[in-house]
């Protein structure tokens, strides 16, 4: 008899000796499980208080407007925002989803439909953005279909890392 981890003489390694402190395959789900719905639950209450937090208005540039004076001087970051409109030499309107804000800065370089993001700090007597930068967003479109692009390459190759066995999910090489 070959003893476990040797080799006979054909090369192949025999099978290792079961070992009766382990659980046979399959007895653990009770555990996956347990593990996987507090894992779910933990994940929903924390979306929870994230979108309390986001709703109340103590984060999000949502909050500029509900809790204008409480944020007044708070630094904002209006990520990848566009321009509506030029309302004056030093004044103009951005719109980040379906907020629309002020931001008070040089407006001669700004054109309506244009893509930027803005650093500033929130003034609540003015209710606007004071930009302390600006800085340009181009490509925005090719960037989006590009991130698709990835998405639709991720999917059609995650098959060959993962595949199904009887254990549950295998990780291939």
């Amino acid at each position: 008899m070959i003893a476990s981890g040797e080799r006979d003489t054909s090369g192949a390694m025999a099978p290792p000796a079961s070992r009766p402190d382990r659980p046979a395959p399959g007895d653990s789900w009770p555990i996956r499980l347990a593990l996987a719905v507090a894992l779910l639950a933990f994940l929903t209450g924390l979306g929870a208080w994230w979108a309390g937090l986001v709703q109340d208005g103590t984060i999000g540039n949502a909050g500029l407007i509900l809790r204008s004076e409480e944020r007044d001087g708070d630094r904002v970051v209006l990520s990848l925002v566009r321009v509506l409109e030029i309302r004056g030499p030093e004044r103009w309107r951005v719109a980040e989803g379906d907020l629309e804000l002020d931001v008070i800065g040089p407006a001669a370089e700004r054109r309506a439909g244009e893509e930027l993001t803005v650093v500033g700090r929130w003034d609540a007597e003015r209710r606007a953005v004071v930009a302390a930068e600006v800085h340009p967003a181009p490509g925005r479109r090719a960037k989006k279909w590009l991130g698709v692009a990835g998405l639709v390459a991720l999917a059609a190759l995650l098959p060959l890392w993962i595949r199904p066995s009887r254990g549950g999910l295998r990780l291939d090489g």
